[in-house]
């Protein structure tokens, strides 16, 4: 599948220049008043059964995904499914819904016309989720904080996951009934040769999440207007810390076999 979706729309075979770049926030403004107004119980109940759907290992879109998977990865069958899996129980209710939560303290805070609750979040504009091409569950994680906070979502994608981004977004369709949630999604990608043409995206959404290497940071901040606000997730070290008494009551083995696992399994560097 060579297209780029801009919200909701197929540009099969179309390439990305500035004068479609300025479009796409065009058609944005154009939905602005929509997107607020969705219930976030619809767009919950949407989720949920795209969740159910992922979770299922016969559904015809995961399938598809999975093949596609197999041949432009390096992961693994075994892996692949454990991270479909996981695609699957991150749209649940129950797992937006806790995400939510936590961060709003209900899921009235994001309608902004439901009175019974004082306190309202007003979605920021146009999000653009830049990606690298390590975890393809990350694009969606990303992808998720942008839709149940009711923003405009551009999903910048490298050209391994795309397809799979596609299929992803094909699968809320089949169930975005009253096509609310769609219409307000792209999937794009752009030569990062062209840095007139990034240049300009990168400066005319609201913010940029940033999921990939800490390499392109610095250039990012050094071509942003001071307006447009850059969430860091670059993939930063961790550590892991085993305490004597720890090593002394498990075995040693298991313990290396976990680690090695754990490193191993997201192609993580040490």
């Amino acid at each position: 599948m060579n297209k780029n979706i801009i919200f909701g729309k197929n540009k099969e075979n179309e390439l990305l220049d500035t004068e479609k770049a300025f479009g796409i926030n065009e058609e944005a403004e154009s939905k602005k008043s929509i997107i607020i107004n969705i219930k976030i119980e619809y767009i919950l109940k949407v989720m949920d059964n795209v969740s159910k759907a992922w979770l299922t290992h016969d559904y015809h879109l995961r399938k598809k995904a999975l093949e596609l998977l197999i041949n432009s990865t390096s992961f693994n069958i075994e892996t692949i499914n454990k991270t479909l899996d996981y695609v699957g129980t991150i749209c649940s209710f129950d797992s937006l819904k806790k995400q939510i939560v936590n961060q709003f303290g209900s899921l009235e805070a994001l309608d902004i016309s439901n009175k019974s609750n004082k306190q309202k979040y007003i979605p920021k504009g146009i999000i653009l989720h830049y990606n690298g091409s390590n975890l393809f569950f990350e694009i969606i994680e990303s992808l998720m904080s942008g839709i149940i906070t009711k923003n405009k979502n551009i999903v910048k994608v490298s050209t391994i996951y795309h397809s799979f981004v596609l299929l992803f977004l094909e699968s809320i369709k089949e169930f975005d009934k009253e096509q609310l949630i769609v219409p307000n999604q792209s999937i794009i990608n752009w030569d990062e040769d062209d840095k007139e043409l990034e240049e300009q995206i990168c400066n005319s959404v609201s913010a940029i999440i940033y999921n990939d290497s800490s390499d392109k940071i610095e250039y990012l901040q050094s071509i942003l207007n001071y307006n447009i606000k850059l969430i860091d997730n670059s993939y930063k070290y961790s550590f892991a810390v085993l305490e004597s008494k720890h090593l002394k009551t498990n075995n040693f083995q298991n313990i290396l076999i976990n680690l090695a696992s754990d490193i191993c399994k997201w192609n993580q560097k040490t």
